[in-house]
């Protein structure tokens, strides 16, 4: 249910945020192919990409916004990172699993 509610605040700014960029689409679909047009063509194209690449950021960017639990995990993310960190195993992993392994043969 949670998750809902937050995909319905973001679906606003999603919608306005990529409505812009189908602005280029008829460009591309309009304008005949193989005329001295097609550099328009082909710039209708990259602008399309290019704008729904900066939504995409856009709408990324609003997610703290719409979800203040993220900003609270974004905060605790480094330190959790720092804690692992510290509580690295002095055994390689591939030395991990090959004693496991040997445990579980010999058992």
């Amino acid at each position: 249910m949670r998750n809902a509610q937050v995909f319905t605040k973001l679906a606003i700014p999603l919608t306005l945020a990529t409505t812009p960029g189908f602005t280029f689409y008829p460009v591309y679909k309009l304008v005949p192919v193989g005329t001295e047009y097609d550099t328009l063509i082909y710039f209708s194209v990259a602008m399309f990409d290019m704008w729904l690449s900066v939504a995409s950021v856009v709408v990324v960017a609003f997610v703290p916004f719409v979800e203040p639990k993220m900003l609270l995990f974004i905060r605790w993310f480094p330190r959790k990172q720092a804690a692992l960190s510290r509580m690295k195993s002095q055994i390689p992993e591939s030395d991990v699993y090959f004693n496991q392994l040997s445990k579980a043969l010999h058992a």
